[in-house]
């Protein structure tokens, strides 16, 4: 489980940056969420929010299972929280062109158009680590092998 607290059917939506986050932004997007989770409802209800860091590129944001599901209108101002958040500190998180993977204990994130090179030179293989850009809910796993991903398939078939 992601977050230890919440249930295993919590939403968490994760975004990952193209380059390492300080930890005087995390500190201060920490403190922008607090804000922002304050304020955060789904059907007139307090969402129950964390938010996460993960290899200092990748941002996760949970949000236990409220009645009857999240709202729209609440999904879309976590999408405007982290618009704002790209605004401000030019982290790109938005951009879904582009994969993550571990490589020696590092993460690193490179445009999709660059994947199938990357598998042509061997720096990625079947088992390689990638970020799981998909992950919907905190039982998912935040790191799966490329293989067992939404890419293993067009790759490794």
């Amino acid at each position: 489980m992601i977050f230890k607290n919440f249930l295993s059917d919590a939403r968490v939506w994760v975004y990952f940056a193209s380059d390492f986050i300080t930890e005087v932004v995390q500190n201060n997007i920490s403190t922008d969420f607090i804000s922002f989770s304050n304020q955060w409802e789904s059907h007139n209800e307090k969402i129950q929010a964390e938010l996460l860091f993960v290899d200092n590129n990748i941002l996760l944001i949970g949000a236990n299972s409220c009645v009857g599901g999240m709202c729209g209108r609440a999904i879309d101002a976590q999408v405007r929280f982290v618009e704002q958040l790209d605004l401000q500190y030019n982290l790109d998180f938005l951009n879904r062109n582009k994969i993550a993977y571990r490589k020696n204990n590092q993460l690193i994130v490179i445009p999709y158009s660059k994947l199938k090179e990357a598998i042509n030179s061997k720096e990625i293989i079947d088992q390689t680590m990638v970020c799981n850009s998909l992950l919907q809910y905190n039982k998912d796993p935040i790191y799966e092998p490329i293989s067992q991903s939404a890419f293993g398939e067009l790759y490794f078939s």
